[in-house]
C-alpha cells in the first residue's frame, strides 16, 4: 500500500489515514445526497449520522480495516 510507503510501520499515521478516509467518505456522501435530494439540512443530518454511527469505528480504528474505507472514496 502507499501508505506503508509514505509512512513506514509508524501506526499513527495510518490510524490519521483512515480516519481521513472516513472524513472523505462522510463529505461525499453529503454531496451525494444533496445533490440527489437537493435537501442540504436532511443530507447533512443523514451524513453526520454515517461519520458518528458505531457501526464504522472498527473500520475508522483498526489499521488493517483501511480496506473498507479507502476503497468506498472510489465508489462515489
Amino acid at each position: 500500500m502507499a501508505d506503508v510507503e509514505w509512512f513506514g510501520l509508524d501506526a499513527g499515521w495510518h490510524h490519521r489515514m483512515n480516519v481521513l478516509y472516513h472524513l472523505l467518505n462522510t463529505e461525499l456522501l453529503f454531496l451525494v445526497l444533496w445533490r440527489m435530494t437537493g435537501g442540504m439540512w436532511q443530507s447533512a443530518f443523514v451524513a453526520a449520522l454515517f461519520g458518528v454511527h458505531p457501526l464504522h469505528v472498527e473500520s475508522v480504528a483498526w489499521v488493517a480495516s483501511a480496506r473498507t474505507c479507502f476503497p468506498l472514496c472510489f465508489g462515489f
